[in-house]
Formats: structure tokens, sequence, C-alpha cells
């Protein structure tokens, strides 16, 4: 927020702070303190910082990405999905930020929940290759 052109930062997981911002900038007045886990610039410039949304606890309850709205994206050239089956670990390893953003737990999705997904990708484009952007895939 240092950087005058950064208008607002969603602190942790932005699906819910991000929704609301996003209903927040279609009203006629809209209110940024009403938005949770954000920074935002008041009127007068000032950075502001409201409270922080508990962490999302059941990640089936989460969309499949909308691999279909991403712009400029050729997925018949570029053949690669990334899928996330968790969120989080365990460990204090002092150089990585998961602590920090996600609390020290470890939360995953349903297998049922990941299969679903992978069957979509199938079907609906070219796969080459899936890329599990998990932190503790392997755990």
């Amino acid at each position: 927020m240092q950087n005058q052109d950064i208008d607002f930062v969603i602190r942790g997981e932005g699906e819910i702070p991000l929704l609301s911002l996003v209903k927040e900038f279609k009203k006629a007045s809209p209110s940024w303190d009403t938005v949770p886990g954000i920074y935002y610039r008041d009127r007068d410039g000032q950075v502001k910082n409201n409270s922080g949304v508990s962490l999302i606890t059941n990640l089936d309850e989460l969309p499949f990405l909308a691999r279909d709205l991403v712009l400029n994206c050729d997925y018949d050239t570029y053949r690669v999905h990334c899928l996330s089956t968790a969120r989080g670990c365990p460990y204090l390893c002092s150089f990585c930020a998961d602590k920090k953003l996600w609390g020290g737990k470890v939360r995953r999705r349903s297998v049922n929940s990941v299969i679903k997904e992978l069957k979509l990708i199938e079907d609906t484009y070219k796969v080459n290759f899936v890329d599990f952007g998990d932190g503790t895939f392997y755990l």
C-alpha cells in the first residue's frame, strides 16, 4: 500500500473478500469498510484495514476454477491445467509464508471433488499435463 497506485490489497484467502469487493464496486456508493479482509484507501487517501475472514474449512464448497473466463488463454495450445487439492502446511519453515497465510493448518478437498474436477478438465479441454499446486500434495 506504500505505492499510491494501489487501491486495494486482499489478505489471506481471497474468495470471500474478492466477491464482496466486486459487489461493492457495483453499488452507486460503495462502502469499502464493509469488505472483510482488505486494505484500502479512504477518500482522503489514508490506508484502512478491515478485519479478515476465517479460513474456509470445507474446500469442496468452492466452485471449480472458471478456466473459460481466463483472458487470452489458448487451452488448445497450452495444455497444462493447474489444480489445487489442499491448502496449508503443518511445518514451520522459516523461508516459507504458508504458516502466516494458512495458520499452520492443512485443509484438503475430498477425493470425489478432485476427481470430478479432473474429469471436467479432461472432458472440456485437450490436456497434456495437470500441475498440482499444493505445497503438501505428497503428505
